[in-house]
């Protein structure tokens, strides 16, 4: 039988294999620690995100729901309304106390203004707002205007021939008025006590366009301007004088840069004149005319194609 066998040295040349030993040892802390920070600040996060969203949608909704502001401002027997909305005005309504209601439409504008006269007496001044989504505010002030002149003065200009005259009334009584035509200097006339709901005064007018500026005042201190482009134009200009040729005639010559339509005189009492129905067309007209010895009265009408007229009165003695 053979047999096997093991000697000593077999043994120490065996190495028999260490079996594996699965580790029970737990997780470290640390690891933990840092899992746990993650989840609270993803959670901190989303409530931050949700916190802030609240915030601005609350915001949002505060400014919807903000009431208007209103306000006014009185200059004289005039009241100025201002509203102001940040979400929008879609209209003012305003009443005097029981009166009919006006309405000013806002088309969401942020700002309105409305001025308004102010009744005589003690009145209410009722005032709607209507903003967003239909909401409505109402504000109440009140006012006391005394009966007194608020009638500004009423200022005309008109062309009388080659000049211009102004005009200006008033229902009580005038302060005084101010005008200025082109580069002249400003003139002030001052009402007359004696007539005091009238200023009359008749400008020399240049020829070309120039600007006229006038301001009334009253005594309540009522004010009315008014400014007016004005074409001046020439006037025919006459001359009379003795034919140095002759004494028994004298020279009668009228001129006009726009032209003549017709000229007229008349020596003491006798009418001469050229044919009315025929402009002259010319820009000078000349003529001699034979006098009587003696003493005679010349009056003389030149009348141009703008219908300028200019008159010329003298004495002749022969």
């Amino acid at each position: 039988m053979n047999q096997i066998l093991m000697t000593e040295d077999n043994n120490r040349n065996y190495k028999a294999k260490k079996p594996k030993v699965h580790s029970n040892k737990p997780i470290g802390t640390s690891s933990i620690v840092k899992v746990f920070a993650i989840l609270i600040l993803i959670f901190g996060l989303a409530l931050v995100g949700n916190t802030v969203y609240a915030m601005m949608q609350s915001a949002k909704e505060a400014q919807l729901n903000k009431e208007p502001e209103v306000t006014t401002q009185r200059s004289g027997n005039e009241v100025t309304i201002i509203a102001k909305c940040e979400s929008g005005i879609r209209t003012m309504v305003y009443s005097w106390n029981d009166s009919t209601e006006k309405v000013i439409f806002g088309r969401n504008n942020t700002e309105l203004k409305q001025t308004i006269n102010i009744p005589t007496g003690e009145s209410r001044l009722n005032i709607t707002i209507i903003y967003s989504k239909g909401k409505q505010s109402k504000f109440v002030k009140n006012y006391i205007q005394e009966a007194k002149d608020v009638t500004e003065p009423v200022i005309k200009i008109d062309s009388v021939n080659a000049d211009i005259k102004i005009t200006i009334t008033d229902d009580t009584a005038l302060d005084y008025v101010v005008y200025k035509y082109g580069d002249n200097d400003e003139v002030k006339i001052t009402a007359n006590p004696d007539n005091p709901t009238l200023i009359e005064r008749t400008i020399q007018a240049r020829p070309g366009q120039h600007t006229l500026k006038i301001e009334a005042v009253d005594k309540a201190q009522n004010y009315a301007t008014k400014e007016q482009e004005v074409k001046g134009v020439n006037k025919p200009v006459i001359e009379v004088t003795p034919d140095p040729n002759d004494p028994s005639y004298i020279i009668i010559k009228a001129t006009d840069e726009e032209g003549l339509r017709m000229i007229s005189y008349y020596i003491n009492q006798q009418e001469y004149k050229t044919d009315p129905n025929t402009s002259l067309n010319t820009k000078t007209f000349e003529w001699r005319q034979k006098v009587e010895k003696g003493q005679s009265n010349v009056t003389v009408h030149a009348y141009s194609v703008n219908e300028q007229v200019t008159e010329f009165k003298g004495i002749y003695n022969y």
